[in-house]
This record gives C-alpha cells, structure tokens and sequence, in this order.
C-alpha cells in the first residue's frame, strides 16, 4: 500500500537526473570561479604596469597560464564524468570537431603563409575560431536531437 507521501515523492529517475544536475552545476561554477579568481588577479596587475617593462610579472603570467589550463582541463574531465552518455557523446563529437578544425586551420595557414597569400597567424584568431567550429557542432547535434 502507498501512503500519500510516496506518491509525492519523485522516483529515482528524477532523484538521479536532479543529483547530475546539481553536479554538473558545481563542476561549471567551480570552474567559472578558478578563472574568474585567476582574471581578477591578472587584469588589475596589468593595468598598473609600468611603462617600459611586462604588463604582468613573468612568474605571475606562468602562474596564471598553467592554473588557467589545469581549471579547464579538469573541469572537462569532472564534466564528463557527471553527465550522461548522450551528453558525454556530443561533447565528444563537438571537441572532436573542434579539434580537426584547429588542426587543419593551422596547416593550411601555414601552407598559405609559406605561398607568401597570408600574413602570420593570430593566435586569438584560431582559438576563436575553433571555439566557433566545436560550438556549432555541438549546437547542430544538440538542434538535430531536438528536431527528431
């Protein structure tokens, strides 16, 4: 016999799924907070610079890269461990994506660039753009999930 309580209560379908969600927010908060805390101490550090020397220590700047790059690393990997296998499986396919994109962008620059048709490459702009590349596959798989 069930009493009123237990049908209140929600299965543990919907226990699981919110105990993910929470997780995942904690993994992405927890994140958002490392790099927010290391911008905080860079960005003023800079603005403060002296005229003719680095805008930011070179101890500091080595100390904020590596702390930057350890943040993302393991918050994609404490990412995927929490999220389900569907999730885990389109984030796979866009960081694939982006990955080739990145790859490929980079030697065809360099095959232009030794054509004398390019000038050097940006850093900034192939970061942006395999950002944008492992974006819109994620948001097409995630478009194409919906729309079945």
């Amino acid at each position: 016999m069930t009493s009123a309580s237990d049908s209140e209560r929600p299965g543990p379908g919907v226990q699981a799924g919110r105990a993910r969600r929470r997780r995942v927010s904690a993994v992405i908060f927890g994140v958002v907070a490392i790099a927010v805390a290391v911008y905080a101490v860079l960005i003023p550090m800079s603005w403060h610079a002296s005229g003719g020397g680095p805008p930011v220590p070179p101890i500091v700047a080595m100390t904020g890269a590596a702390a930057l790059v350890l943040c993302l690393t393991a918050g994609v990997w404490a990412y995927l461990r929490v999220v389900d296998e569907l999730e885990y499986r389109d984030n796979l396919v866009a960081f694939s994506v982006g990955f080739i994109f990145n790859v490929s962008a980079y030697v065809g620059w360099i095959v232009l660039r030794a054509g004398g048709l390019v000038p050097r490459l940006d850093a900034s702009l192939l970061s942006t753009g395999t950002a944008v590349a492992a974006a819109l596959a994620y948001i097409y798989l995630k478009l194409r999930a919906y729309l079945r």
